[in-house]
């Protein structure tokens, strides 16, 4: 389906020193997603964050906003996550997904979602 797709990101690190430690979530840089056949998708910031501490979370909170195109919408229906690299201003992180599906099912509710609307 068309329309653009934005993957709306919030990342709760729970330490006081997260600055220091991690730094800022700059814009245009990326998140890569490595899909589970090998594939590797680049999805570039848009929405520059230094971050907030979240009393209620106990954590300091950046949020992110990165542009889907249709490409990458094809492939991440298709295909399952294997892991996760975040590029912070100081630090690269890699993380190990273990839902990888995660993003099958988020654009299958959407899809359902936009039905009901039509």
């Amino acid at each position: 389906p068309g329309g653009l797709k934005m993957l709306n990101l919030e990342i709760a690190v729970a330490s006081t020193k997260a600055l220091e430690l991690f730094g800022r979530l700059p814009e245009r840089e990326f998140v890569e997603v490595k899909l589970l056949d090998g594939v590797v998708l680049r999805f570039f910031n848009s929405l520059p964050s230094s971050g907030q501490w979240d009393v209620t979370q106990d954590a300091f909170v950046y949020r992110g906003r990165f542009i889907v195109g249709h490409r990458e919408e094809k492939l991440l229906r298709g295909s399952g996550v294997d892991q996760i690299t975040i590029r912070w201003s100081k630090v690269r992180e890699q993380f190990k997904v273990y839902e990888t599906d995660f993003f099958i099912r988020q654009f299958e509710c959407l899809e359902t979602l936009l039905s009901k609307e039509n």
